[in-house]
């Protein structure tokens, strides 16, 4: 995917957000993930889910959008690049939230990865933004 291609798509789902504000607030009232989908310019789904647990709308996100092994086939070696680039906790929401990325790894390595790996370019000291923002723990609990 380009540049010009991302950022179609994210505003895509941009305006994809912004029509349902109802769901989004009955979303964050419940704690349970609503689902809203719809399609982009060039047919491509889109999925998005509001509210609940990280780790229940990972799931329901990728249910929603035909299942991990659609994107992950076994044997293949996976990398996700989540938000880490902040020396910060998961409370202060600097970076994508530690379990909503184990459960993401957890997903790949049920579908069969032979390896997953998580890192990203940090602002900060790598290894503090990496244990500070859970994502160390959660990676290596999945």
């Amino acid at each position: 995917m380009d540049r010009r291609d991302f950022l179609k798509r994210a505003a895509a789902l941009g305006a994809l957000l912004a029509v349902d504000m109802t769901a989004a607030r009955e979303a964050f009232a419940k704690n349970e993930p609503v689902v809203a989908k719809g399609n982009t310019a060039s047919g491509e789904n889109l999925v998005a889910i509001m509210g609940g647990e990280p780790a229940a709308m990972v799931d329901r996100m990728l249910a929603e959008m035909g299942g991990i092994s659609k994107f992950v086939k076994k044997g293949q070696k996976v990398v996700i690049k989540p938000n880490i680039g902040w020396d910060r906790t998961p409370e202060l929401a600097a970076n994508t939230n530690p379990l909503a990325v184990g459960a993401l790894v957890r997903q790949c390595v049920s579908a069969g990865a032979k390896e997953v790996l998580v890192f990203d370019h940090t602002c900060n000291d790598w290894r503090k933004c990496y244990q500070h923002s859970g994502i160390e723990e959660a990676v290596t609990k999945a």
